[in-house]
């Protein structure tokens, strides 16, 4: 499936733990998760995923521990609240839609965010994790400069307010792309 174990795990434990359900309940995955989903590397001490219905989460199954993938020696606590929402990144509107289908524990359907999605979410922010997590999945190969401003334009699209900030943060994301397809270039 692409997930951690210990996530994948845990998801199943959920899905057993609500049974069987009316209808499936989709949960998107983004952030930290899915930066390790794309490029085996980073963990976070979170879960964000977007759920398609309320998940009441039971108190014992919002915290388990992981084995960190950057030093496997270090096991961390991640926890999963479910009240992440796309409103807090630049995120672009249909995300969702063109997220990848990674398969089903139960009646949850698991979705990840596609990288560049992925890579444009982090743009709002843009704290010292997220250049990293733009730089991790450009080195991968999983991102482009041009579709990567393009698609930060689709997401800007629906800000309201003064995205100046934002602007400035889309310039040095994509110079970011930008110097790593040049060092491919020049291998």
């Amino acid at each position: 499936m692409g997930l951690i174990p210990e996530l994948h795990d845990h998801l199943q434990k959920l899905a057993d733990r609500l049974g069987k359900l009316r209808m499936p309940v989709h949960a998107y995955i983004a952030g930290g998760m899915a930066v390790n989903f794309h490029t085996g590397i980073r963990m976070s001490d979170d879960v964000d995923i977007q759920w398609s219905h309320k998940v009441a989460i039971p108190p014992d199954l919002r915290v388990f521990p992981a084995i960190n993938p950057d030093d496997p020696s270090d096991v961390i606590l991640v926890t999963m609240d479910g009240e992440f929402g796309d409103y807090l990144g630049t995120f672009p509107p249909d995300w969702k839609e063109k997220s990848i289908l990674i398969g089903e524990v139960g009646d949850l359907v698991l979705h990840v965010i596609n990288p560049l999605d992925l890579a444009t979410s982090k743009v709002g922010r843009y704290q010292e994790r997220d250049r990293e997590d733009i730089q991790a999945l450009a080195r991968a190969g999983l991102i482009d400069s041009e579709s990567f401003s393009q698609r930060i334009d689709d997401a800007l699209d629906y800000y309201v307010g003064d995205i100046t900030f934002v602007q400035y943060n889309k310039r040095d994301a994509v110079e970011l792309v930008e110097e790593i397809e040049n060092e491919r270039r020049q291998k």
